[in-house]
């Protein structure tokens, strides 16, 4: 009995407790309380609320009286607004003062005079009850969270994956956004695991559910990381890895079927997309050659990763929302009448001011978002399982940066003051007479081959092209910065396609280079690539439109620069580099260091293993050629000796192209994973069945572009160099 009593007290503050903040449960219940609490004139309460406690009573009446008159009412209905006005329900009624009526009435009293006085007004009254912050905070999460707080009692599928806490904690979140929303961005900091996340969940997909998953992947990260992956633990032969490239091959009329290709990709069930940052500019041939395998057939669910959804502007949020949330007010009931308006509004905030709270509300129903931070505070001593298959306690070094300093030569110095000053324009070109009051300093680049809207008689200004023209400045100022022979290259290109602009003028045409008003808003940060693709654009218009003389005296004026420019970077190239010399003398020194005992007990050769980055092939090559010349060089004995025979041939994206220009070096595709392995055999090599380490340490120093900058595991390394300015 007692114990059936304190559940329907717990039942009843329960129903309380989740009324809702909505406006009419409270008024009404604030109704109710008053009505309860009325009292006549003479001080004496109108209603008395009784419970009886005595057994299970189910008999409901409703008893009337008007002076010596009684009426009464017996049946089904429960006092409540669907018993009294929807159901149907089965009552009798007496009335007239019938003895019926008193006999209603007797059982009423009998039952009454057993029950104990309750306080309903009491009960309900605590809702308006002053809280603490803390509980009103609780109770938010309740009516948000409520929900779900039974989700972590689904039992968590053996993979083989050995999920952390923190990570078994995200595929949770993970599987929720998906049933809820279709999609999900994971975007966890590098190094929490997305990839056992997603694996986690593809797992589910094709190994227990047998549905067809698909994994969209970097090139270099489906050989090197995915396949791998895959085979390691075991997944389902329903799930098929392709490349970026790929997709988009499959679906370019020209290279392929693509209705065989949809056919494919009609039946997949999920779609991952690692590295989703890739895709944040919509108007790329990849994200539209993504979109259309997402839509395709059946609808998906979309699993999207990257640590970094946001990088140029926080319109790449909403570019990569759209993959999985196609309505723009699908969160209006949750404050954010418009996806597209709530981004727009957060990217207006000042930086400076701008925190994640102001994009808490859309992320919260869209992202698996935790930072080394917050694992660190909530999940501390957290184990994982290593390499070696021996569990682990959770690291997250913090590394050690420094700033390395090196002198210029007289040459380099008069390279950097006259690239400077050349980049420096001052026009606008949004200027009505911008053609007119340009800059007509010889020693300035107008870019007029670029810019050939602003000539125009009408003024007919295209903004892609001013993008662009910003564009080139900047990847012009990056290479300046990275290396000579960078900038060398660059400058030789852009010669080339001033000259074919300026024979095209001579004929009588403008080079319109339409194609790259999509360049805009392209995956691709290769300055090569931006200026040879104006002269594979064969759209042409006439020069009628245009102030001729003026474009022609520009564009020439802009080629006799580029050549005096070229000429220093030339002489530049052909010098010693104070840069290279600055870069040996650190692997010197690093060498040194590392032949000292390491009071942590770190190895001695994983302390001198060194990754040098560059974003720029120009910049690797001649760098590495000058290192390995000075290790050559290197007396037997000393601390740069110890690299001999161990450095790796550089890695970069464009290997192809970087033989088709005659220079040598460099590893093609198929040998990068070796390479790396070769690297950093404990962190990034197979292993064989004991678990260990099965690719023989080869290397120390590894040449690099960002084609590593993604999915590589070369944490063995002790050492990082960026050639270039972070």
């Amino acid at each position: 009995r007692d114990a059936a009593i304190a559940d329907h007290q717990a039942w009843l503050e329960a129903e309380r407790d989740t009324m809702g903040f909505a406006r009419v449960p409270t008024s009404e219940a604030k109704r109710m309380v008053e009505w309860l609490q009325a009292v006549d004139p003479a001080g004496a309460a109108r209603v008395e609320v009784r419970r009886y406690t005595g057994g299970f009573l189910h008999g409901k009446t409703y008893l009337v009286e008007d002076g010596a008159a009684q009426a009464a009412i017996a049946g089904s209905s429960n006092m409540t607004y669907a018993g009294l006005a929807h159901n149907a329900e089965l009552n009798l009624g007496t009335g007239g003062g019938t003895s019926s009526a008193g006999k209603v009435r007797e059982w009423f009293e009998h039952f009454w005079d057993l029950s104990e006085t309750y306080d309903l007004a009491e009960l309900y009254g605590r809702l308006w009850d002053p809280h603490t912050p803390w509980s009103v905070y609780l109770r938010m999460l309740w009516e948000l969270y409520g929900e779900h707080l039974d989700d972590d009692e689904n039992p968590n599928v053996r993979t083989g994956l050995n999920l952390t806490r923190f990570q078994a904690d995200g595929v949770t979140r993970m599987e929720r956004l998906l049933d809820e929303h279709g999609g999900v961005l994971v975007a966890d900091e590098v190094g929490l695991g997305k990839t056992y996340l997603a694996g986690e969940v593809i797992y589910r997909t094709a190994n227990i559910n047998r549905q067809r998953v698909l994994i969209v992947a970097p090139a270099a990260l489906k050989s090197a990381m995915w396949e791998p992956f895959l085979e390691t633990h075991d997944f389902s032969r329903w799930v098929k890895v392709y490349s970026y490239e790929e997709v988009r091959n499959r679906l370019d009329p020209d290279k392929g079927s693509i209705h065989t290709f949809l056919q494919e990709v009609e039946d997949y069930s999920l779609v991952v997309i690692d590295e989703a940052h890739n895709l944040r500019n919509s108007g790329a041939q990849r994200s539209g050659a993504v979109d259309r395998v997402i839509t395709a057939g059946s609808p998906k669910r979309v699993v999207l990763l990257t640590a970094t959804p946001v990088n140029n502007s926080l319109n790449d949020l909403e570019t990569l929302v759209k993959y999985f949330i196609r309505d723009d007010a699908r969160f209006a009931s949750l404050g954010i009448p418009s996806i597209r308006e709530y981004i727009k509004q957060a990217q207006a905030i000042d930086p400076a001011n701008l925190t994640p709270e102001h994009l808490f509300d859309l992320m919260d129903q869209v992202a698996v978002r935790r930072t080394r931070k917050f694992v660190k505070e909530h999940y501390s001593n957290e184990l994982i399982i290593g390499p070696d298959g021996k569990p682990t306690t959770i690291k997250f070094p913090q590394p050690k940066v420094r700033r390395i300093d090196y002198d210029l030569d007289d040459n380099g110095l008069a390279l950097i003051d006259a690239m400077v000053y050349a980049l420096d324009d001052p026009t606008d070109p949004h200027a009505p007479r911008a053609w007119e009051d340009r800059s007509r300093d010889p020693k300035r680049l107008m870019l007029a081959r670029y810019l050939s809207s602003m000539y125009t008689v009408d003024h007919d200004l295209q903004e892609y092209q001013i993008t662009n023209a910003g564009l080139l400045r900047s990847g012009l100022l990056k290479r300046l910065e990275s290396s000579p022979q960078a900038l060398h290259a660059s400058l030789e290109k852009m010669i080339l396609s001033h000259e074919s602009f300026l024979d095209a003028l001579g004929k009588g045409y403008v080079l319109k280079g339409e194609a790259l008003s999509e360049w805009v808003t392209s995956d691709s940060d290769d300055l090569d690539e931006f200026v040879l693709e104006f002269d594979k654009d064969d759209q042409i218009e006439s020069v009628d439109g245009y102030h001729l003389t003026e474009l022609q005296a520009d564009v020439d004026s802009d080629i006799e620069l580029l050549r005096e420019l070229r000429n220093l970077a030339a002489v530049v190239v052909d010098g010693i580099e104070p840069k290279a010399e600055r870069l040996i003398a650190e692997l010197t020194q690093i060498a040194a260091d590392a032949q000292r005992v390491d009071p942590r007990g770190l190895s001695h050769a994983d302390r001198r293993k060194v990754i040098i980055f560059s974003a720029f092939t120009d910049t690797v090559l001649p760098i590495h050629e000058a290192v390995l010349e000075a290790i050559e060089n290197a007396a037997a004995g000393s601390p740069l000796a110890d690299y001999r025979d161990r450095v790796a041939p550089p890695i970069m994206g464009s290997y192809a192209k970087t033989h088709e220009r005659g220079a040598s070096g460099g590893v093609d595709q198929g040998g990068r994973a070796s390479t790396i392995a070769g690297f950093a055999p404990a962190t990034a090599g197979p292993r064989n069945a004991a678990g260990e380490p099965a690719a023989k340490d080869e290397f120390d120093i590894l040449f690099t572009t960002d084609v590593l900058a993604e999915g590589v595991n070369l944490q063995q390394a002790g050492q990082m160099i960026n050639y270039d300015l972070p």
